[in-house]
């Protein structure tokens, strides 16, 4: 059993993860809004840290710099003041091919982690991911299945622009069972770690596919493994 620390604990994936873990390890979860004394004796304490916590939308580019840049360096000193040097699992995202803040202050966290990971010899595993989508998503943010399926719990017409538009998709689920496999092999140093993981379960839908696929759940219609996955993201959203 590890003690394990996972960072941005009211945010939709960290949520997940926090509810897969609970039980078979001794699992922290904080915000960047607790204190640094509260991040400095979670630090201390913990055999490996998720680094879940990130700003991704603010009219305040300062809110960007502070959620992603300078709350990791928090991080780090926090690690490096108790002298508790433990590997990081970071979550990255495709945004961060864009050019915008968003994006500029995900890489230099990014880069922030891997020069502490060098300089310790300790794995920094940088997820990068795509749409990610399941129970705990946030409607009306950055996940378009939750505001799919909020809509319709809530009686709300769906709009899409484009039906055409491809989406890469991944089931939480299937996520957290990438994490656990990463978790299990965090201590061994290896510089494959300096590249990008990707989900192992990746597919492709288009926006129209999600629309159709969301009124045949809601017709009574399951047929695949995608619509089971979509009805149980549905019935999270009726609670």
């Amino acid at each position: 059993m590890m003690n394990i620390l996972i960072t941005g604990k009211n945010g939709f994936i960290a949520k997940n993860l926090l509810e897969t873990l609970s039980g078979q390890h001794n699992v922290m979860s904080i915000s960047h809004n607790e204190s640094e004394e509260c991040l400095y004796r979670c630090c201390s304490k913990c055999d490996v840290i998720y680094h879940l916590a990130a700003v991704q939308r603010s009219e305040n580019e300062e809110d960007f710099v502070n959620g992603n840049i300078i709350y990791t360096k928090k991080i780090i000193e926090a690690i490096e003041k108790s002298k508790n040097h433990v590997p990081v699992i970071f979550s990255s995202s495709t945004g961060i091919e864009n050019n915008n803040i968003f994006a500029k202050t995900k890489l230099e966290a990014e880069k922030i982690l891997r020069e502490y990971g060098k300089k310790y010899e300790k794995n920094i595993v940088v997820f990068k991911l795509n749409n990610i989508y399941g129970k705990y998503g946030k409607p009306d943010f950055n996940n378009v299945i939750a505001t799919f399926c909020n809509n319709v719990a809530k009686s709300r017409p769906i709009l899409i622009h484009n039906p055409a538009t491809i989406l890469k998709l991944t089931y939480i689920d299937d996520l957290m069972k990438d994490f656990i496999y990463i978790l299990n092999d965090i201590d061994n140093y290896n510089d494959r770690y300096d590249e990008y993981i990707l989900p192992s379960n990746i597919i492709e839908k288009t926006l129209g596919d999600i629309v159709k696929t969301i009124g045949d759940v809601c017709n009574g219609k399951v047929y695949d493994e995608f619509s089971e996955r979509i009805q149980k993201t549905l019935m999270s959203y009726y609670k």
